[in-house]
């Protein structure tokens, strides 16, 4: 009953999930490698039930950067360490 309970908490509270704490950070810089990117801004990543994560992130990118390479190369980032849904932003730098 306890880890049912303490899981629970940590979906409730909206906490990173403890399963992908030690990947995310690679995922970042690997999206920071994505040609264009300038920085990572405002992760969010949470639980919607068991096992099935969630996440939006913020890019600042270069104002030639291609929106379509990088949706689809940040996407499939995050969908390889498991997370289901990924809203991406993108911030066109200013020059």
């Amino acid at each position: 009953v306890l880890p049912l309970l303490k899981d629970s908490t940590c979906v409730l509270m909206q906490r990173t999930p403890r399963a992908l704490d030690n990947v995310l950070p690679g995922c970042y810089q690997r999206v920071m490698q994505l040609d264009g990117v300038y920085s990572v801004q405002e992760p969010r990543f949470w639980t919607l039930c068991s096992n099935v994560y969630i996440g939006s992130i913020k890019l600042e990118v270069a104002p030639t950067a291609d929106p379509k390479y990088l949706l689809s190369h940040t996407h499939n980032i995050f969908t390889q360490v498991g997370v289901k849904q990924l809203y991406v932003q993108i911030d066109y730098a200013l020059v």
